[in-house]
């Protein structure tokens, strides 16, 4: 008998060895695992171990035969593999059992057989978001990014979304904390999502809960300076690390609180974000500070025709562009520079102003 099961399997806990010695009871166990870029599809986050470390782990267990990276995609990644191997048994905790997994094995022949979540005797009861939740509890070792946006604000709202309308944000440093918060509180850069990643949920989930668009969960996630698609859920267009920003932003404090969800009901010219967008795709596609500033100054005249108060220094030497992050209205505004040395020059000159460096994690490195 072959018995097929699928999974994460990321920080390989009890649970996991639980529930993969009772299914090699039943036969030859093959595995498949989701692969990196599925996991951060369906988790909103990055997996604690690459692909390959836990492959590696799974084929050293004595009780599995056989172990597969899901080459297929969403909650149904393993199928190309399931054909492969043409089990007799597809195996599933209770956690892992959904209609559409049933459906579609039960539709091959398959077997499907659902195991509840037992501990082994005498163990407690583990679970990868769970042991997320110790460490993050425990230690101070989870760090976020927060966000600056540049262009596409609206476009990731329900109700907003337009076809060839794009957001194009981008992840910076310095990074937050539980124990330290280096920025104001509602601020328009995203903290609600940071705040949600650092304390092990799942930032998308949160921001749909609380009635917010999807882009601060989005590049918390993913970072580096990205463009996406408008529409109800994040789908990257594409991605560079923003290294050609570095040295070229800062954040000045107006002091007044931001509140996106009070701004949602508010008129504005979604037809004209969705055109400003464009640009600043282009401009991130060229890695071009001046095309993005372009943008942002664009997005900053569809502010002020909104009621948000004009901003100063924006005739200082070197400045390129201009405009309040996230919806505006308070919080931060983001300013861009021609030079790091023009940049130097006006945050020594004024108070209120935080240099800011454009931030990507990549294949466990962080870039900034």
């Amino acid at each position: 008998m072959k018995v097929f099961v699928s999974g994460c399997f990321d920080l390989l806990h009890s649970g996991h060895m639980t529930f993969l010695k009772e299914a090699a009871k039943l036969g030859d166990l093959y595995v498949s695992i989701g692969s990196d870029k599925t996991i951060r599809e369906l988790k909103k986050r990055d997996p604690i171990y690459t692909q390959d470390e836990r492959k590696f782990m799974l084929e050293n267990l004595g009780c599995v035969k056989e172990v597969f990276i899901g080459s297929g995609s969403g909650i149904l990644d393993f199928t190309p593999e399931l054909e492969k191997v043409k089990p007799d048994i597809f195996f599933v905790n209770s956690d892992g059992d959904s209609e559409e997994k049933r459906n579609y094995i039960k539709g091959k022949g398959i077997q499907y057989i659902v195991m509840e979540r037992v501990p082994e005797m005498g163990l407690p009861v583990r679970s990868t978001t769970d042991l997320r939740k110790i460490i993050a509890k425990d230690e101070d070792s989870e760090y976020s990014p927060l966000r600056v946006d540049f262009a596409g604000g609206w476009l990731d709202t329900p109700g907003m979304h337009r076809t060839n309308g794009f957001v194009v944000n981008c992840s910076i440093s310095p990074l937050v904390s539980k124990k330290n918060w280096r920025y104001s509180q509602r601020s328009g850069l995203g903290g609600s999502s940071a705040w949600a990643f650092i304390n092990a949920l799942n930032p998308f989930k949160y921001d749909m809960e609380h009635g917010n668009g999807w882009q601060d969960s989005a590049i918390v996630l993913e970072t580096g300076c990205c463009v996406w698609h408008s529409g109800d859920k994040p789908v990257l267009d594409f991605k560079n690390t923003g290294d050609f920003l570095k040295g070229k932003m800062a954040i000045w404090d107006t002091n007044i609180p931001h509140d996106t969800q009070s701004l949602s009901q508010k008129e504005r010219d979604i037809e004209k974000i969705k055109e400003i967008s464009r640009i600043a795709r282009i401009g991130v596609l060229n890695k071009d500070v001046h095309i993005l500033s372009l943008a942002a100054n664009l997005t900053y005249q569809e502010q002020l025709k909104e009621g948000m108060q004009e901003v100063p220094f924006l005739n200082e030497d070197g400045v390129l562009g201009a405009k309040y992050c996230g919806s505006g209205h308070g919080g931060y505004v983001l300013y861009t520079f021609e030079t790091e040395q023009q940049r130097t020059k006006i945050i020594s000159k004024h108070k209120g102003f935080i240099p800011i460096e454009p931030y990507c994690r990549l294949f466990g490195q962080n870039h900034r």
